[in-house]
């Protein structure tokens, strides 16, 4: 169902940067608050058992009053391990934030990774209001919220390993998955996990960091 913003005949025309609130406030908002995201101005969180739910519009630094551009960010924070892992990256005692950003996911990404295609967000004098509120409502509700759907709990991290959206290079994509279930007292798959982890073919930095990661909470193979 395509989206309609109507305003009074009355009332001058909406510039681009007014007409994006609308569409934040009409659409965006609406849609993750019925998934159960909470609201922070642009940035939506969703904490799940072992891992928070990151959704982040992002305004482009370049826009006008007549053009407005944006970017569409999904990510997933894990934060039992982010102090392990930022403070051996950091070489300094880092805390976890309690309120993560898009930057402090450790898994995260723009919206293109899902459509495999550049999403221009862009709205200027020439662009069809219409069609360009339908496509945002694709983007969202379409591919942004079933990504978010499929995990639920720590777990659904195994079944689908897609560590192509928004790993962090220097990370192996299940280190994250290894402290959550330890710290969730699932103690002894957190250990197995390690170890088929230890036993692969893995780069050996990598490696090297999840094993210190583990030893910081007492996880040995």
């Amino acid at each position: 169902m395509m989206l309609v913003l109507v305003q009074s005949t009355d009332a001058l025309p909406m510039t681009s940067k007014e007409y994006l609130n609308q569409l934040v406030k009409d659409l965006v908002k609406p849609a993750l608050r019925a998934e159960g995201f909470s609201t922070a101005g642009t940035t939506f969180r969703k904490p799940e058992t072992g891992f928070v739910k990151v959704f982040n519009l992002q305004h482009s630094q370049f826009n006008y009053a007549n053009t407005a551009s944006f970017y569409l960010n999904l990510g997933l924070f894990f934060p039992y391990s982010y102090t392990s892992f930022m403070s051996d990256w950091m070489r300094e005692d880092v805390d976890t934030p309690p309120q993560p950003r898009i930057t402090d996911c450790q898994r995260n990404f723009r919206v293109d990774a899902l459509t495999n295609q550049p999403e221009v967000l862009l709205i200027d004098d020439f662009t069809d209001r219409d069609a360009f509120a339908e496509r945002l409502r694709v983007l969202i509700c379409d591919y942004a919220l079933p990504y978010f759907r499929y995990f639920q709990q720590v777990e659904d991290f195994l079944e689908v390993n897609d560590g192509v959206y928004g790993q962090q290079a220097d990370e192996l994509p299940l280190a994250h998955v290894v402290i959550a279930l330890h710290e969730l007292g699932r103690r002894a798959e957190a250990r197995e996990l390690l170890r088929r982890l230890v036993e692969s073919e893995q780069p050996a930095d990598q490696l090297q960091r999840l094993q210190r990661a583990a030893q910081r909470h007492g996880i040995d193979v």
